[in-house]
């Protein structure tokens, strides 16, 4: 229907359309009553709409004036688009003012997207990172990559179950035991204090399996330094022990193992003319700059291998104490500069006070087989050499060899030295000595004694039963052929023109006699006794005494000079030279008067 007024007058036919040119609507009956529509429909513009075939669909407009959105236009940003037709491929779109978007740039892969503030487009980071940064915050620019600073990028304290030690102050309390294991092969791990002085370790410590000390620099020679400090001491029957090293085996493990519980060595790897090497350097100190400082007991070393309880020794078992090995590989060439070579020195370092013994031995009651056994090994030029050189020369009064046993218990008495030498060659052309004492005057002007050999023994308690004797000497035939068989023979050589100023002597003989002596046996200077065999027989002796001269040589002028003895006791001018037994067994005196007509005589009693 068409109409220039607006449609009035009700009821209308529903469905029935009316334009009103007048004002330019379109008006619809719907519920018999006339609705308004929006102006300008019809007008100059058309409307076509393809519905769909079958089945009648609705579009719902809304009650406003509104643009329809077509294809023919790009739909804005007020229309709810983005007004953008094609943008950057791998951009993101943006708002580049509060009513237009744009597309950024192309976004590197897998970077961080970073805003680019108001009117400007978004864009990427440019970097990546590694798989050991961290991405660090930028208050005035872009964040960046790198790795975490363990000083400024962290906070609070790691506790120990997330794998901190649950400290500040550096200190590590686990509640457990703690590992420290380096990663890979041959690595380190390194314990360094900040000062000299300082403490890597306190309490007990524990260390298992192999442990390598290695300190570098041109001054870090000191490796290891374990310090016990306390103002208390260890209480009675325990031992303060600074470092305490057990080595353990418990299986059954081969014979020719070694265990050690500590091995020191130290190796000399480049030059150095005057480098001293100890592999072990131990030492006890009474420090006197502490007041009252004493110790009633000062050990350097202290060695001791004990088989504890019922153990059963094997063949063979070694149990020694201390043993020293020595491996003087020098070349030949330079093995006469090794001025001091020592399996063990004893060294005193005070200038006055003397050390009271080099080498002292006790024991708790089992005792010793030997005190001193040097079998075991190739002896050069001697088994013991004492000498009164510049190590030797402040011994007292010059003795350098004192042998005492004030405390002799047994009854069948026994040696002080014993000294054995045998020979195993037929073709010993020499001497062989088991003693040899050489004492020597290398000074002008002496006015002492110069003895190869001095002997005594002392009788302090009366022994009416006993034998005394300066030196025993015996020679064992055992039965074999010898060519000559001497139990002493005395040697005095003067035959480089000496001056001989008082007395020439091969045997000297002084009987010390008080006046107050007695003698229930006999008193001689020298006593010459054929002694047999025992049970009784033996060969009888050629002489008791016999004097000669060696062959081509000159004799003596008296065979015996009796004339500086003082004969007080007998009568006259009578002299006693010897006495006899004659066929019968009676004592007969060969005498000397010189009064009487025959000088030398037979008397029955020495007058």
């Amino acid at each position: 229907m068409y109409g220039s007024a607006a449609p009035s007058g009700t009821p209308c036919l529903n469905g029935t359309l009316y334009y009103s040119s007048s004002t330019d609507r379109l008006y619809t009956c719907e519920s018999n009553t006339w609705v308004s529509a929006a102006s300008g429909i019809l007008g100059n513009e058309f409307f076509n709409v393809t519905g769909p075939a079958s089945t009648i669909k609705i579009f719902t407009f809304p009650n406003a004036s509104a643009t329809v959105l077509t294809t023919n236009a790009l739909v804005s940003v007020v229309q709810g688009g983005t007004g953008l037709s094609a943008g950057t491929s791998g951009g993101v779109p943006y708002y580049s003012t509060t009513a237009a978007m744009t597309s950024s740039a192309l976004l590197a892969q897998y970077n961080l997207l970073i805003g680019g503030g108001a009117g400007a487009a978004p864009y990427s980071l440019g970097s990546l990172g590694t798989t050991t940064t961290l991405l660090h915050g930028n208050a005035g620019g872009n964040p960046s990559f790198a790795a975490a600073s363990l000083t400024a990028d962290v906070s609070g304290t790691l506790p120990l179950a997330n794998g901190g030690t649950n400290s500040t102050t550096g200190s590590i309390t686990g509640s457990g035991a703690l590992t420290f294991t380096a990663g890979g092969a041959a690595q380190d791990v390194t314990l360094t204090p900040s000062t000299t002085g300082a403490i890597i370790f306190s309490g007990p410590l524990t260390l298992e399996n192999s442990m390598t000390l290695i300190e570098s620099g041109a001054n870090a020679w000191d490796g290891l330094t374990l310090t016990k400090s306390t103002t208390v001491g260890p209480t009675v029957g325990n031992e303060g022990v600074a470092l305490f090293v057990e080595n353990n085996r418990t299986a059954i493990i081969d014979d020719q193992a070694t265990i050690t519980a500590i091995e020191g060595a130290v190796r000399a790897q480049g030059a150095g003319r005057s480098l001293t090497l100890r592999g072990g350097h131990f030492r006890t100190y009474i420090d006197e700059t502490y007041a009252g400082a004493d110790a009633i007991t000062s050990v350097g070393v202290d060695g001791s291998v004990r088989a504890s309880g019922a153990v059963v020794a094997h063949d063979g078992t070694a149990f020694v104490g201390v043993r020293s090995y020595m491996s003087p590989g020098f070349t030949a060439g330079s093995l006469a500069f090794v001025t001091n070579s020592h399996a063990f020195w004893a060294y005193n370092e005070h200038a006055t006070n003397a050390v009271t013994n080099v080498l002292y031995n006790s024991d708790a009651g089992g005792g010793f087989t030997y005190g001193v056994n040097m079998s075991g090994g190739t002896i050069g030029t001697a088994d013991i050499l004492f000498s009164n050189s510049q190590t030797l020369a402040a011994v007292a009064n010059g003795k350098e060899l004192d042998i005492f046993d004030d405390a002799q218990t047994t009854a069948a008495g026994g040696s002080k030295l014993n000294v054995r030498s045998s020979s195993l060659t037929n073709a010993l052309t020499g001497e062989q000595n088991a003693i040899r004492a050489r004492s020597e005057n290398r000074v002008a002007s002496m006015t002492g004694a110069i003895n190869g050999a001095y002997i005594q023994a002392a009788n302090y308690e009366d022994s009416a039963a006993g034998d005394m004797r300066g030196t025993y000497l015996e020679i064992l035939l055992k039965g074999k052929d010898i060519a000559v068989a001497r139990g002493l023979e005395v040697v005095v050589d003067s035959d480089d023109s000496e001056t001989i100023a008082t007395e020439l002597a091969g045997v000297a003989i002084n009987m010390q006699t008080g006046s107050g002596q007695t003698y229930s046996g006999i008193a001689t200077g020298l006593r010459i006794r054929n002694a047999g065999v025992a049970g009784g027989g033996g060969k009888l002796l050629d002489s008791f005494i016999r004097l000669d001269s060696e062959s081509n040589q000159i004799g003596a002028t008296v065979l015996i000079d009796a004339s500086a003895a003082k004969e007080t006791a007998q009568a006259g001018n009578i002299v006693c030279l010897m006495s006899f037994k004659d066929s019968a067994g009676t004592a007969r005196w060969l005498i000397y008067d010189v009064d009487a007509v025959a000088a030398v005589s037979v008397s029955a009693a020495c007058p």
